[in-house]
């Protein structure tokens, strides 16, 4: 269950009774969804508690992370053991940078058989590839594992060497001389007579250990009769060793099939839905959504969510278990096996093992609805004082967050994010080459973008957002401004944000009062000195975020095009010339200095370029020498 999306300021002792009360892992995430920190618990609700509680957790490295914490997920379990084998999945598979301090940076132990040799052998490992092989595990006693090795070497014995050592013997090693081997390296061993003690092996770790423990139970009784106790004793701890290895997981399916469970759960005309992947019988992987209900049934919804979950580049396992039966369940599985290349079934589990692993799917849909709306409720509140504190005409439930990024005027771009009801859309998510702005100037910069963006929208006839966020201070407001008033748009609400250091604050709107090291300032249109939110307010929290992403969606564009930088000259600086005419330049004059010392004449006569066009790169030239 992905869970919890609230402010740092509002997790309090209050509404931390949104989390269960139940065994599982929580995700502490950044403000821009970076995981931090992945940890497990008995009580999910009682260790989140213990952190924001006044004595806090009081270790140094939380105290680190734990300001920059913004949001929180949680996935529920059934014990602790299966918590800590999902934390360790999580943390393998996410790299949070505050857990590498804290943990021991390794995975369980697995057990490797690569099909592909002709003599194959047990192998130990801590990474699973999609390599064709065998994977057995995770094991969480790595001694108990070995020693259960050790004695499946006894009974099947099966070569232990490298491929490498295998290649270069003349002759059998000791293990061959102790009957733990066959010597397939140097004996006639056919490979039928190999792999069948190899299949013995395979029967064993996938879980058929009746008849294997019967003949050690046999054999340790024998030895007890006869009074050989310490060789009875020896095949004693061979059996708890099994037991051991072989121990249950609740959270994985103990037929090591591969499957996905889907659960639901609805209210307040939402549902949501949980999606776990076991792969070998371990879960691998959890997926969580929030979907309108609209009316639909469950069994709609499941039709939509299967239908789109699945494609050509998705894993589609054999078997695929649901809280209720989707409709036109026969053609969805025609489709997925088409797509597979093998039967796939769908089923609604009435008995057993899988109606457990449909419960604790539909747990999790449920915590995760129950907290999203909650946060909506939180998130509606916040708003509602951020148009209060700087004096909207309506709730900000759309903002628009732009802001610039460049080096020196080069390779210019610009972002604009989009907040919906507080929570970032990506897919609105929208980036900007400068195309007007010769050198290096924001504020220019900025009005173009703001322009661009806002006449585009009245040609389209979109909706307006409620309040435009510029990342900068009044310059950038003010160009902002200008071209929302030039659009005939003057009286859309927008404002600046800007951080200023060593900046006087008190604990009110009032900046005359007070000392800090650094404060946001919020700039008005038309108004002479700033807001002054109060530090750590969620409506101060909320428009940092909305700044803090636009900047990073701008950053992130503006890498993506120095990465392009060996296909980069200062002709992309100026307006009006493209990939064709920069192709034309170059290829007509050789070189970028050639074409710096072309007359305008001269540039004319390269094919596309116009007289005006020649006399604006002279120009641009002789201002950026």
């Amino acid at each position: 269950m992905r869970g919890n999306q609230q402010k740092i300021s509002e997790f309090n002792q209050e509404n931390l009774d949104y989390f269960p009360e139940r065994c599982g892992v929580y995700l502490m995430k950044d403000a821009a969804g970076k995981i931090l920190y992945i940890g497990k618990a008995r009580n999910i609700r009682a260790r989140l508690r213990n952190y924001f509680s006044k004595t806090g957790d009081g270790r140094p490295s939380v105290d680190i992370f734990l300001p920059r914490v913004s949001l929180i997920d949680s996935i529920i379990t059934n014990n602790e053991k299966e918590a800590f084998l999902l934390e360790n999945v999580l943390i393998k598979k996410e790299k949070p940078p505050y857990n590498i301090q804290l943990k021991d940076d390794k995975t369980h132990l697995s057990l490797r058989i690569d099909l592909h040799s002709p003599f194959p052998r047990l192998e130990w490992t801590r990474r699973r590839k999609k390599d064709g092989a065998l994977y057995f595990g995770p094991y969480s006693s790595s001694t108990a594992a070995r020693n259960t090795v050790r004695m499946l070497e006894k009974i099947f014995p099966l070569r232990t060497c490298s491929d490498t050592v295998m290649k270069n013997r003349t002759r059998p090693c000791i293990r061959y001389q102790m009957g733990r081997c066959l010597a397939p390296c140097t004996m006639p061993v056919s490979r039928d007579e190999y792999m069948q003690l190899l299949n013995g092996a395979v029967l064993y770790l996938r879980g058929n250990v009746k008849e294997l423990i019967g003949r050690l139970r046999q054999r340790m009784e024998e030895h007890a009769a006869a009074l050989r106790f310490e060789q009875a004793a020896d095949f004693r701890d061979k059996i708890a060793a099994i037991d051991a290895t072989m121990e249950k997981q609740n959270i994985a399916d103990e037929r090591q099939r591969d499957l996905d469970v889907f659960g639901h759960y609805i209210a307040e005309g939402q549902c949501g839905i949980a999606s776990f992947q076991y792969r070998l019988g371990i879960l691998t992987g959890t997926r969580t959504f929030i979907i309108n209900q609209q009316g639909r049934s469950p069994a709609e919804i499941y039709y939509a969510i299967i239908g789109q979950y699945y494609n050509e580049e998705t894993f589609i396992p054999s078997l695929i278990l649901t809280g209720e039966e989707p409709d036109e369940r026969e053609l969805l599985e025609d489709a997925l096996s088409d797509i597979k290349g093998a039967r796939a079934v769908i089923a609604q589990p009435q008995r057993g093992k899988s109606v457990s692993l449909v419960k604790l799917a539909m747990e999790n849909a449920r915590e995760h609805l129950k907290q999203k709306l909650e946060g909506t409720r939180d998130l509606s509140l916040v708003l509602q004082s951020l148009q209060d504190k700087l004096g909207l005409t309506e709730t900000p439930a759309l903002i628009e967050g732009f802001d610039i990024s460049n080096i020196q005027g080069r390779m210019a771009v610009g972002s604009m994010v989009v907040f919906q009801d507080g929570q970032p859309a990506p897919a609105r998510y929208r980036h900007f080459k400068i195309k007007s702005v010769i050198g290096s100037n924001d504020f220019a910069m900025m009005y173009e973008v703001v322009r661009r963006r806002y006449k585009r929208m009245l040609e389209e006839k979109l909706p307006m957002p409620n309040l435009i966020l510029i990342d900068g201070g009044k310059g950038q407001l003010a160009a902002a401004s200008r071209a929302l008033d030039e659009l005939g748009l003057k009286d859309m609400s927008v404002i600046g944000l800007a951080k200023k250091h060593d900046a006087p604050l008190n604990n009110s709107d009032n900046p005359e009062t007070g000392n800090s090291k650094s404060l946001e300032r919020v700039f008005l249109p038309n108004r002479k000195n700033p807001i002054i939110l109060k530090p750590g307010s969620p409506a101060l929290f909320l428009i940092d975020r909305v700044r803090d992403e636009a900047h990073r969606f701008a950053i992130a564009f503006h890498k993506k095009l120095r990465s392009k930088g060996l296909r980069y000259s200062a002709l992309d600086d100026i307006p009006g010339i493209g990939p064709s005419r920069k192709r034309s330049l170059l290829r007509h004059f050789g070189s970028l200095d050639a074409i710096k010392k072309a007359t305008p004449e001269e540039l004319a006569a390269v094919p596309g370029i116009s007289a005006p066009l020649a006399a604006q790169i002279q120009a641009w030239f002789q201002q950026n020498p």
